[in-house]
Formats: structure tokens, sequence, C-alpha cells
């Protein structure tokens, strides 16, 4: 789970360089962050499905803060 997210990161930064310093990494980043919530939300919602979970279950059996929990709540409903 670690990995996807720091490869979520690193080409949301990879991103942001090539399309010059500070416009492209913001972009980059919001690109990033937007693939990190998309790839969480598949996560959240495979474990749902296959183990028959709560969304909060899956939530913290993936470790995940209460804080972020929230927005993802938020997206899945």
């Amino acid at each position: 789970m670690c990995r996807a997210f720091e490869e979520t990161r690193k080409e949301g930064i990879a991103i942001g360089l090539e399309q010059g310093l500070a416009q492209g990494l913001e972009q980059g980043l919001a690109q990033g962050k937007e693939r990190e919530m998309r790839n969480m939300l598949a996560i959240i919602g495979h474990l749902m499905k296959e183990q028959n979970l709560t969304a909060k279950a899956a939530m913290d059996m993936l470790g995940l803060p209460s804080d972020e929990q929230a927005k993802y709540m938020e997206k899945l409903n």
C-alpha cells in the first residue's frame, strides 16, 4: 500500500518538474493527490466487497487516520 502512495507522489513531482517548477509542481502534486484518492477509494471498495466490511472497518484495516477517513467517507457516499 505505502509503495503505491509513494509512486503516486513521485509521479506528481515528476509531472511538476516537467511542466515548469512553480506552476508544474503545483499541478503535478494536485494530479498525484487526485490519483491517490482514486486509488484509495478503489482499495476501500475492494475490501468492502471482498471482505464484506463497512467503509469504516476497511479504512481502519488500512490504518487510515480518522481525519483522513472523513474525506474518503464523503467520496464514498
